[in-house]
């Protein structure tokens, strides 16, 4: 629909990682999951580049894991960033900054709690 002009995105993260995550088993270490290091790009990649530059980079990473069966790592991230019309340095800024973790975090919390609400 956003494609057609019928709607406006505005994109957000929800982890099912970190929702599926066992408290016992310790904090989360980011830098040992699958889908966080995309997540945290996604965050860079709106930031600075705005929804419609996240929406390509989602859609580049869905084609690349979905289609073509390519694993959720450095050089899928990197080749989706280029795919999306952006430079593929951007992963390596989005994983060198903590905050991009944090703020990871706290946009997943917000997501869950309105996923909560919704369902009363």
């Amino acid at each position: 629909m956003a494609e057609l002009g019928a709607t406006q995105v505005e994109w957000g993260v929800f982890s099912l990682e970190i929702s599926n995550h066992d408290d016992a088993d310790g904090p989360i270490d980011p830098a040992a999951t699958r889908g966080l290091p995309m997540l945290r790009t996604a965050l860079v990649v709106r930031d600075r580049h705005g929804n419609e530059a996240m929406g390509r980079f989602y859609a580049a990473v869905g084609r690349r894991y979905f289609e073509e069966c390519e694993r959720l790592d450095e050089t899928t991230a990197r080749a989706a960033l280029l795919d999306a019309g952006l430079g593929a340095a951007l992963f390596d800024e989005a994983i060198a900054d903590d905050a991009t973790w944090a703020q990871l975090q706290r946009e997943h919390e917000h997501g869950r709690v309105a996923l909560e609400l919704a369902a009363r």
